[in-house]
């Protein structure tokens, strides 16, 4: 699995890159805090999950240029509010994360993308 985290906080970053590393040695994760940097990696080694800060005021755009591509990566929005969500789902929002994010919010969300079938039994 590839999975590409936009996050201008470092220490959410490090905490992603903590946890998911942790977890499995065979995904391949990379992390950004440049928007421009993160669209052109998506756009040229497409990833299979998204995790997008909707907190910076580029967040949900981000997104949206992302869908223009005509690739369909699963979305993950993480805000420190709410106020984004009626946005997100309007994005194909796989999940919707409220930060502060904890590790065992990250090892879920992990095991959902992994076994997206049984995220849905429970």
């Amino acid at each position: 699995m590839k999975l590409f985290v936009l996050d201008r906080d470092y220490y959410t970053l490090k905490k992603f890159d903590t946890v998911l590393s942790s977890l499995d040695g065979k995904s391949s994760f990379l992390f950004f805090t440049n928007t421009t940097d993160f669209i052109q990696a998506v756009k040229n080694d497409t990833p299979d999950a998204i995790i997008v800060d909707a907190d910076s005021n580029l967040g949900i755009e981000t997104v949206k240029k992302i869908l223009n591509f005509e690739i369909f990566p699963k979305i993950i929005i993480s805000s420190s509010s709410d106020k984004f969500a009626v946005d997100a789902v309007n994005l194909r929002l796989f999940e919707y994360m409220l930060k502060p994010v904890s590790e065992k919010d990250i090892k879920d969300l992990y095991s959902k993308l992994k076994h997206p079938l049984l995220s849905k039994i429970r």
